[in-house]
């Protein structure tokens, strides 16, 4: 009988101690759960956002100047970028970098442009609608400048800062936002290379020029892109 009693206590126990490892062991994958599920909305809902970009490049004043400048049509450009909301300001920083090409309209004789820039800009959202918002940016950044002209295959490259500013429209989708945009950049002293107003006689030998004359070099990217 006694060895009865301490079994049937010992089935008891272990029967005891079997339900409480199964009540930690839920209680366990519980909150296990709720912090992959937590960890998982800071994910979604994290304020770090980045995007790419895409569209015109109209090129203005000496860009775009027949006569004196490099006579550059409308063509286009690629981009991305990394934006960061600031804490309770209705602002953003956003970096952002971009590939410009300029082809000259004078073909073989004229001179292809490329630039890569580089700018840190503040973005300001003004009140908006459920989906859709309207936004200001301006920044300042350094601009690599590239000229190729074909006919005498001379190529040269310049480094100058410069400053942007613009307007575009947000629209929110469920896990991603698009955007259209326009910016004005205006390059400082544009670039020393090429040579069409150092008034030399012959406009098409960039490195003819003694002096860099030339006033700053000016255009404006229209960009369509996707925010994630």
């Amino acid at each position: 009988a006694r060895c009865t009693s301490v079994i049937a206590r010992s089935n008891i126990g272990s029967i005891v101690m079997n339900r409480s490892t199964i009540i930690a062991a839920a209680v366990g994958l519980v909150l296990t759960a709720a912090a992959v599920r937590s960890s998982a909305q800071g994910v979604q809902n994290r304020v770090v956002n980045a995007g790419v970009m895409g569209g015109l490049t109209v090129p203005t004043h000496y860009l775009a100047d027949s006569y004196g400048g490099y006579d550059t049509h409308i063509d286009g450009h690629v981009g991305a970028f990394v934006a960061v909301p600031l804490p309770h300001t209705p602002l953003s920083l956003r970096v952002d970098g971009q590939w410009q090409n300029l082809t000259s309209r004078g073909g073989a004789l004229g001179s292809n442009y490329r630039i890569v820039d580089g700018t840190a800009n503040l973005v300001y959202a003004f009140a908006h609608a459920p989906r859709t918002n309207f936004y200001v940016v301006a920044g300042a950044g350094v601009y690599r400048e590239r000229v190729h002209t074909e006919f005498t295959q001379y190529t040269a490259t310049a480094t100058h800062y410069g400053y942007n500013g613009g307007i575009g429209v947000n629209v929110r989708f469920s896990r991603f936002a698009t955007f259209l945009e326009a910016r004005y950049h205006y390059v400082v002293r544009g670039s020393q290379i090429g040579s069409p107003s150092c008034n030399e006689p012959m406009d098409l030998l960039p490195h003819t020029c003694s002096a860099d004359n030339r006033p700053s070099m000016q255009f404006i990217p229209i960009s369509m892109g996707f925010a994630f």
